[in-house]
């Protein structure tokens, strides 16, 4: 089912988003202390937009984590991978099984971006978590 949402793609959006995730990450937050904190967000000035696009994946975070989950390689486990790269993939695979974005885009953005901010190992490791993910649908 494709979402009503306007993603606004494009690599700024996706990186304040995923700048966001890792925040929900690092402290731990639950869905509802998240969205509170978006809803008076004084640091990003996000739109009402991009909000309500943050909303959907915190609302879908459970679903779309378990999605993940099924495809990591066999030897991982989602508590080995750090905030950011949970960040990196939440948003990417939420792109890909919830707004029915376009999964190349999805999926290279997502490199950019762990490239940007992982080791060097990192980029091949969630590439082929969200390919093996892209091919479960």
């Amino acid at each position: 089912m494709k979402n009503n949402i306007n993603l606004r793609d494009g690599l700024d959006n996706r990186q304040l988003r995923i700048h966001f995730l890792y925040q929900v990450y690092l402290f731990n937050n639950s869905q509802s202390k998240a969205i509170e904190e978006l809803r008076n967000d004084r640091y990003y000035l996000f739109t009402n937009d991009q909000k309500k696009v943050i909303i959907e994946i915190l609302k879908n975070k459970q679903q779309t984590e378990k999605a993940i989950l099924k495809v990591l390689p066999t030897n991982w486990k989602w508590i080995r991978f750090g905030n950011i790269e949970k960040a990196i993939l939440l948003n990417a695979a939420t792109e890909i099984l919830i707004f029915k974005s376009k999964k190349a885009v999805a999926i290279n953005e997502a490199i950019i971006f762990t490239k940007k901010y992982c080791d060097q190992k990192t980029p091949a490791l969630i590439n082929a978590i969200l390919d093996n993910l892209k091919k479960e649908i």
